[in-house]
């Protein structure tokens, strides 16, 4: 599985196609449906990358973004704002307080991913499950392994290389 993304919006059936949509892709989705749900979500599961709806319960989406960015743990999370919004005063005030981008609905597939990909790094997270010192260690293992298997091949003498073939 790829990069983790929060997508945030009251709406069941906008969750359902942004979920649909980027799990299409390779994308983990993980969804809240109001403010307070999204701020404690972002905190818990750390996602690469947040698609907020601007009007949403509990706390709207301008107030969200200004909590993930003022929280240390969760600052340097991209924020995608997605609204039906379409004044220029709204489109400023998301970008002021911490959004990378602003999209319209209704959306079109094609942006959203295109978006999404601008602000993720180019190589996707481990995706097994295991901590990276446990892949680095076993690759230092396999290594070992082979430069010994190396070292005990040098040591063979020609005559001892006779009895092997």
């Amino acid at each position: 599985m790829g990069y983790k993304i929060l997508a945030v919006d009251d709406n069941k059936d906008m969750i359902a196609i942004l979920s649909l949509l980027l799990n299409k892709e390779g994308y983990q989705v993980i969804t809240a449906m109001d403010g307070l749900e999204a701020i404690q979500r972002a905190e818990q599961e750390q996602p690469a990358l947040i698609l907020l709806d601007v009007m949403i319960p509990k706390k709207d989406g301008f107030e969200v973004c200004r909590a993930i960015k003022e929280n240390a743990r969760t600052k340097e999370i991209p924020v995608i704002f997605i609204t039906a919004k379409i004044d220029l005063a709204t489109h400023r005030q998301g970008l002021a307080l911490g959004g990378c981008e602003y999209l319209t609905k209704p959306l079109n597939p094609r942006e959203i991913l295109q978006t999404v990909k601008k602000h993720l790094p180019s190589e996707p997270p481990l995706s097994s499950g295991v901590p990276a010192i446990s892949v680095v260690q076993g690759v230092a293992a396999f290594l070992s392994a082979c430069i010994a298997a190396v070292q005990h091949f040098l040591l063979i003498s020609p005559n001892d290389l006779e009895t092997y073939t």
